[in-house]
C-alpha cells in the first residue's frame, strides 16, 4: 500500500467520524460585565474571573493561576493590546513568536490566522503551537475590533485543554466589547 493512499484513507476516516461526533455545543453565558478600563465581556456561569490593573483572568471549574509557575495548565486572559492596528495587524505574527520565543518555546510553525467576527466587530484569531520541554503547547489569540478600540483575549496551555475549551472560548470572544 502507498503512503498517499494510507494517508488518504485516514483523512477519509477522520473526516467520517467527525461527522458522527456531536458538535460541543458554546455554554451559556452570564450576564456582561465591564472592567475598569473598558473591556466588557461574558462568561459561562460556573467560572470565575480575577481583575488586575490592565487585564481580567478567566478561571474555568478546577483551575487555579500560580503566578510564581510558568507552567500553569491553561491561562485566559482578556486584555486591551497596545501597539496594534486592529485584528488584520502584520506585526501580530512576530510578536507572538517573539513573546513566547522569550519565554523557551520553540514554535511549531508559522502562526495561523482564520477570520473571526461577530456582528459590528471585526476580527481574527491566531493560533501558535509550539513546543515547551515535552510538552505540546498551543497559544490562541482572539482579535476583536470593539468602538475602535482592539480587544483581546488570549489562551495558553495544554494543546488538548484548549481544544476541548474551544466553543467556550469562542463564545466568551463573541461576547468582548469596549466601554470606555
Amino acid at each position: 500500500m502507498s503512503w498517499s493512499f494510507a494517508i488518504a484513507r485516514t483523512a477519509a476516516a477522520a473526516l467520517v467520524l467527525a461527522t458522527l461526533l456531536p458538535a460541543q455545543k458554546a455554554p451559556k453565558l452570564g450576564k456582561p460585565q465591564r472592567h475598569g478600563i473598558g473591556i466588557v465581556y461574558a462568561i459561562p456561569k460556573d467560572w470565575k474571573v480575577e481583575s488586575g490593573a490592565e487585564a481580567v483572568l478567566f478561571l474555568p471549574p478546577g483551575i487555579t493561576i500560580d503566578p510564581d509557575r510558568e507552567d500553569n495548565p491553561e491561562v485566559i486572559l482578556a486584555e486591551l493590546p497596545e501597539g496594534l492596528n486592529g485584528p488584520e495587524d502584520p506585526a501580530i505574527p512576530d510578536a507572538l513568536k517573539g513573546r513566547y520565543a522569550a519565554e523557551g518555546a520553540e514554535p511549531l510553525r508559522e502562526p495561523l490566522k482564520e477570520v473571526f467576527s461577530t456582528p459590528g466587530k471585526p476580527g481574527a484569531i491566531y493560533t501558535l503551537d509550539f513546543r515547551k520541554g515535552s510538552k505540546n503547547l498551543r497559544v490562541r489569540v482572539f482579535y476583536v475590533q470593539a468602538k475602535g478600540k482592539l480587544v483581546s483575549l488570549t489562551v495558553s496551555g495544554e494543546t488538548s485543554r484548549l481544544t476541548a475549551r474551544e466553543p467556550a472560548l469562542r463564545a466568551i470572544a463573541a461576547s468582548l466589547d469596549y466601554a470606555p
